[in-house]
């Protein structure tokens, strides 16, 4: 039965959602797009809301599939980094 997942090309590094079966050793994309910049976007709100709330210090840990830790936390600064330029912005 096909369920809703969200998963990165390991080739590409882009974000897709959608449906998918799972075959037992991988998934089958049933319908998928692409959601790299929405979901990067979504992921920033919510570290920034937990900034906001004093959760965790902006950080969100996780485990990766290989058993290492991984943190992502996000920086927030009333300046535009000088190397960002006027195309990168959203």
């Amino acid at each position: 039965m096909p369920t809703y997942h969200v998963g990165t090309s390991p080739i590409t590094g882009v974000i897709y959602a959608g449906r998918a079966k799972d075959l037992g050793d991988g998934l089958e994309w049933i319908t998928k797009s692409e959601v790299t910049n929405e979901a990067v976007n979504a992921v920033a709100a919510h570290l920034l809301l937990k900034i906001e709330q004093d959760e965790g210090g902006g950080a969100y840990y996780l485990k990766t599939h290989d058993g290492r830790h991984l943190r992502l936390k996000l920086e927030v600064s009333d300046h535009k980094p000088s190397w960002l330029s006027e195309e990168g912005e959203e």
